[in-house]
């Protein structure tokens, strides 16, 4: 098994974070696993995780979750070089939408971070002890959400993003499928 070791992996939407995501995996091993963490709720996205699954190597095995994923890494870890894990803003939008209920208070909305925190601790701290790929998306850098659950996931969605970051020994972030390595 390769070396324990947390890579993040963040950018704009489209801009390469899952292609580099996967050619950073094929380096550590054979034996990897990808978790994507889309939960499709419309024709649209169902098409897109879809098309997606083609675009990873036969041999990878591969899973949709965005719940309990550190409990898979668990019972599941030992038997991978690599995971990947995309990713955690299709997570967080999957949470937030179980959750939410228009309008929401902040106490609410915290309640719903908090399931979210949750998550994505477990996964840091599930124990896995190979390579462990996050994939995010960077909202930041975009337009001023006008819904309140808009700007809920973007503001938790960026809290999330510095938590793993801390964790990361490595961190590259996209620009039109560039990677530049910040970390």
């Amino acid at each position: 098994m390769a070396k324990k070791r947390l890579i993040m992996i963040s950018g704009g939407c489209r801009s390469g974070k899952s292609s580099f995501s996967q050619q950073l995996a094929e380096q550590v091993g054979q034996k990897i696993l990808y978790i994507s963490t889309h939960s499709p709720f419309d024709s649209e996205t169902r098409e897109q995780v879809e098309d997606n699954k083609k675009l990873r190597p036969a041999h990878w095995d591969s899973m949709e979750q965005y719940l309990c994923i550190g409990d898979t890494l668990k019972e599941m870890g030992s038997k991978y070089d690599g995971i990947i894990i995309d990713c955690v803003t299709s997570l967080t939008r999957s949470i937030l939408n179980d959750g939410w209920n228009d309008p929401m208070s902040k106490d609410s909305i915290l309640v719903l971070e908090n399931r979210i925190v949750s998550e994505v601790e477990s996964i840091l701290h599930s124990g896995y002890e190979g390579t462990l790929i996050i994939v995010t998306n960077e909202l930041g850098l975009g337009m001023f959400p006008t819904t309140q659950m808009g700007r809920a996931f973007r503001e938790v969605a960026g809290r999330l993003n510095h938590r793993v970051q801390l964790h990361a020994q490595e961190f590259y972030f996209m620009i039109s499928g560039v990677p530049l390595r910040l970390k």
